[in-house]
C-alpha cells in the first residue's frame, strides 16, 4: 500500500528519521512510490536529511547544489554538502569534491586536496568500479603532467590509466 508507506514515511521523516528523507526525496526526483516528479520537494527531503547529517542527503544537496537541479546552481553550498558528507565516509562525495578542488570550482583550487580525495576514491572498497576508474584516470593526469603535487611518472600514470 503506497500511500500508507508514505504516510509512515512522512512520520518518521516529521520524527527526525533521515534515512525516510533520503527515501522520499528519491520518491519525488525519479517518480516513485507514487509521487510526480518534484525537483523542488526532492531538494526539501533532502535538506531535511542532510540537516540530520545522511551523508546521501548531503550528496544530493551537493550535486544538485552544483547542477542547479531544482534550487538556484551554488557550487560553493555545493562543497559544503560535500565536505560534510566526505566526513561521514561518503566515498562518491570524495570524487564530487576533489573535481572541485582540482578546478577551483567554489573553492581555492587545491590540487594536492584533490589528488588525496581521488587517491581515497581509488582505493576504496565501497564505490562503484566506474567512479573509480574515473578516479584513477583523474589521478594518473598528475603523474603524467608532474608538478607540485608528484613528481612525473609515466609509469605510474600508464598503470593508473590502464
Amino acid at each position: 500500500n503506497v500511500e500508507e508507506g508514505n504516510k509512515w514515511l512522512e512520520k518518521a521523516v516529521s520524527n527526525g528519521n533521515a534515512t525516510a528523507a533520503a527515501v522520499l526525496g528519491e520518491s519525488y526526483e525519479k517518480v516513485e512510490h507514487g509521487k510526480s516528479k518534484d525537483l523542488q520537494k526532492a531538494n526539501e527531503y533532502f535538506k531535511k536529511g542532510a540537516e540530520q547529517g545522511d551523508a546521501q542527503c548531503l550528496r544530493k544537496m551537493g550535486y544538485n547544489s552544483f547542477h542547479g537541479i531544482g534550487m538556484p546552481k551554488d557550487p560553493k553550498q555545493a562543497a559544503i554538502y560535500y565536505r560534510e558528507a566526505v566526513k561521514l565516509g561518503d566515498i562518491p562525495s570524495a570524487f564530487y569534491l576533489a573535481d572541485l578542488y582540482r578546478f577551483g570550482i567554489g573553492v581555492e583550487k587545491n590540487q594536492s586536496k584533490a589528488f588525496e580525495l581521488y587517491n581515497k576514491v581509488m582505493f576504496s572498497d565501497s564505490i562503484s568500479e566506474n567512479l573509480q576508474n574515473d578516479a584513477r584516470a583523474k589521478a594518473g593526469t598528475y603523474y603524467f603532467d608532474g608538478g607540485s603535487v608528484v613528481q612525473k611518472n609515466i609509469s605510474e600514470a600508464i598503470a593508473l590509466f590502464q
